[in-house]
């Protein structure tokens, strides 16, 4: 029987009491985001509520069993809700950029690496993507605004993974686990994709700064047209894109959630390996995004999975 572990440290106490902590990260998501409930007992710094937490306050949590600890969440207390117990709402390191004041900048023909320089983030991940002429305006006022825009309009992957922010398909094959299906899982709702019968053709439109729209389509003509629109990048990828995408949309696999113990401890961006006496599932799988539940209930993960 494993004892569970874990250990909460914010910025003016460290915590002897947990009710239970609920995380959610998505390769899909900026913002990952934790809910932490406190016992009605738990002990506050001088007996005081405001002296214990306020809004801001850095939040490091760690989970695991029998004192062996894994980093699961860093963040900042975003809301304090007065219940008993009493309720923490976190987010990631995001909530600090969402404080971070960016002046307006134009850049022409400039690439990623440039525009994250100048909005002040070093410690990061990034595809090398050209984002032809860009603007931050008025209303992109913080560096989780421009960020946003990026992501909305490139669209690309933004998120934190261990306190790093990655910007594009960067995270992929960084760790990998193996998980036996009949002994470690908890349970599988794994269902097979097939893409449709019907014909598929993947229309890349690209539209230029000038207005002018670039076009390149992959699949068979006459079928279930899907037209995906970009903006400002280097028409010259145009084709290896449209490539990628029609890929994406026609590969079949198998995908939905898995959920297992605490142990191995598995992040968004991660590669599980599923191991299955049936046959059927065995492969290799990228995490989308995980949803981790810690408490008196035991620790769980459920891992949201789309077949390599």
């Amino acid at each position: 029987m494993y004892k569970l572990s874990f250990q909460l440290d914010t910025e003016r106490v460290q915590l002897q009491g947990l009710h239970d902590v609920q995380i959610q990260s998505s390769v899909h998501d900026m913002t990952d985001t934790a809910v932490l409930r406190l016992p009605g007992n738990v002990q506050l710094s001088g007996g005081s509520l405001q002296k214990t937490f306020q809004q801001g306050d850095a939040v490091h949590i760690q989970l695991g069993y029998d004192d062996v600890l894994h980093s699961v969440f860093k963040g900042y207390i975003t809301k304090i809700t007065h219940t008993i117990p009493l309720v923490l709402h976190l987010e990631d390191e995001m909530y600090a950029l969402k404080k971070r004041a960016v002046l307006p900048m134009q850049f022409k023909e400039k690439p990623l690496a440039l525009v994250l320089a100048y909005i002040g983030i070093s410690k990061c991940k990034a595809e090398n993507i050209p984002l032809g002429n860009f603007t931050i305006d008025a209303s992109m006022n913080t560096v989780a605004k421009v960020l946003a825009k990026i992501k909305e309009k490139y669209n690309v992957p933004i998120f934190f993974r261990a306190g790093t922010l990655h910007v594009g398909n960067v995270y992929l094959g960084e760790k990998s686990h193996k998980l036996h299906i009949q002994s470690q899982l908890i349970d599988t709702q794994l269902n097979y994709h097939k893409p449709s019968s019907i014909p598929l053709q993947v229309e890349l439109q690209w539209q230029l700064p000038n207005g002018k729209v670039l076009s390149h389509c992959v699949g068979k003509a006459g079928g279930e047209k899907r037209v995906i629109t970009f903006t400002g990048l280097n028409p010259l990828d145009l084709a290896n894109i449209a490539k990628k995408e029609y890929e994406k949309l026609t590969k079949s696999g198998f995908q939905g959630e898995i959920t297992t113990f605490g142990t191995p401890c598995i992040a968004h961006g991660d590669t599980v390996e599923l191991l299955d006496d049936l046959g059927e599932k065995t492969g290799k799988y990228s995490v989308e995004a995980v949803k981790r539940s810690f408490g008196t209930h035991g620790y769980r993960q459920t891992l949201s999975l789309v077949q390599l």
